[in-house]
């Protein structure tokens, strides 16, 4: 039976963030407000990125490839709003050599912007150092809980699983029952 109701329910799970990526016609500028990189393998299911839960997964079934996103808590400071900034594997190393060079990535102010007009364009990206006397950043959010809230994925099922090319990465426990699937790469 369909329960009706005139008001929504509470969110126990918290308020998520916006998931940004690179825009098409304009160059992105904020600043970072993660202290490093989380990410997981993903594929492009259903008109959306939905993260990779390995070999037995749906998309792996009917031989969907699956591509490596990282994910950055953020600031904009032109428009007063955080986010997540969702990137690919080949923009991430410009992230990995400033967090190599500063020890962090917290504070990182970037500029990312597409080669030309098409959604899917090669990303340019380039950073520079914050001055900490002129901007206070907000807190770090939880990526991983902001995640999970836009995958609908119930959080005691995600944890951190460890490192793979210099970045942190994800597992998703399917079922709940403490049994943790690590994507294979």
């Amino acid at each position: 039976m369909i329960e009706f109701t005139n008001t929504p329910p509470p969110d126990p799970r918290g308020r998520s963030l916006d998931l940004v990526r690179t825009p098409t016609r304009r160059a992105l500028v904020a600043f970072v407000t993660s202290a490093d990189i989380i990410g997981c393998p993903t594929h492009f299911y259903g008109g959306r990125t939905v993260p990779c839960e390995g070999a037995d997964c749906e998309p792996h079934r009917k031989g969907i490839p699956w591509r490596w996103h990282g994910y950055l808590g953020c600031f904009d400071n032109t428009l007063n709003r955080p986010f997540i900034f969702e990137f690919t594997a080949r923009v991430a190393e410009v992230f990995v050599e400033y967090r190599e060079a500063h020890g962090t990535i917290r504070g990182c102010i970037f500029r990312a912007q597409r080669v030309n007009d098409a959604p899917n364009a090669k990303v340019i990206l380039a950073t520079k150092t914050y001055d900490p006397a002129k901007i206070t950043l907000p807190k770090e959010p939880d990526v991983i809980q902001a995640l999970a809230i836009i995958w609908n994925i119930a959080t005691p099922r995600i944890e951190l699983a460890g490192v793979l090319k210099d970045a942190p990465r994800i597992n998703i426990n399917r079922d709940g029952n403490g049994e943790v699937f690590q994507p294979s790469l």
